[in-house]
């Protein structure tokens, strides 16, 4: 059975890309273009992995990394996906609900990037 796979991102090049990406890697793609649409799917689709970009109007990546951490609505592996360069370490120090963050994604990333990602998390 394939890996069910909610992609956010308000970039809909991004997530054309991002489709191809994890259609080809055999995963069933929900997409979202910003946190509260996100949110929405989360509450009625069974997913295995949220890959979700920090910088959207409505909601951003981050209000609904802490929604998610509030409402303990975790129950899925997260990418989060940023174009500036951060680590994790220094956002949990930040606020706690990125501990729910599975893994750091920094753009631009590449398909061999997002391998990687799934190899350790999966």
């Amino acid at each position: 059975m394939s890996k069910k796979v909610l992609l956010v991102d308000d970039e809909s090049e991004i997530i054309d890309i991002l489709t191809m990406i994890f259609e080809s890697l055999d995963y069933k793609c929900f997409t979202a273009k910003n946190g509260e649409e996100a949110l929405k799917l989360i509450k009625v689709k069974d997913i295995d992995l949220l890959l979700l970009d920090n910088s959207m109007p409505v909601m951003s990546g981050e209000e609904l990394l802490d929604t998610i951490y509030t409402d303990k609505l975790k129950d899925f592996k997260i990418i989060f996906s940023s174009g500036q360069t951060m680590s994790l370490l220094s956002l949990v120090d930040e606020h706690e609900y990125f501990l729910n963050v599975d893994y750091l994604l920094n753009k631009p990333f590449s398909i061999s990037n997002i391998k990687e990602a799934l190899e350790e998390l999966f």
